[in-house]
């Protein structure tokens, strides 16, 4: 009885565990990444991205600057943006007028690399447990507010 007891108690403990302790969960389906290749092929636009920022997220050596396609979308004045690296990873982002932009670099499994923000022209780590659940707001903005409309 203690056991079963001990058991049921570790389970109630982690369904209540801060978000800090919690994987990232979102991700695109096959059929999404799909829907958001062709997006970025019709709609998207040539970017070269800081040097500082790709540095940062481990995508570039310090100096070095990364052009890629860029796809996003604006809703209340928020610009959501996405992009497909050369070596199959994403950086999904969010650029907002009040806090600043937040850029997060996944790997292809959705596994997260790294995160940055960029508040008033300071650059600074995003702590992983902040970054999680930024990435999971962000895929689900993109599911909700694009994906599962179009």
């Amino acid at each position: 009885m203690t056991n079963r007891f001990t058991t049921l108690m570790l389970l109630a403990m982690l369904t209540i565990a801060p978000t800090s302790l919690q994987a990232q969960s979102a991700v695109f389906t096959t059929e999404q990444q799909n829907k958001l290749a062709k997006w970025m092929s019709e709609y998207g636009k040539i970017m070269t991205l800081d040097s500082n920022v790709t540095a940062a997220l481990g995508i570039t050596k310090h100096g070095q600057s990364l052009t890629i396609n860029q796809l996003g979308y604006e809703r209340s004045t928020i610009k959501h943006i996405y992009m497909i690296l050369p070596n199959s990873g994403f950086l999904i982002g969010v650029d907002t007028p009040a806090a600043g932009v937040y850029v997060y670099h996944l790997d292809a499994n959705f596994k997260l690399i790294a995160a940055v923000k960029n508040v008033s022209g300071k650059l600074s780590v995003i702590p992983t447990a902040d970054a999680k659940r930024g990435v999971d707001v962000e895929i689900n903005d993109w599911i909700t507010e694009k994906l599962n409309k179009y």
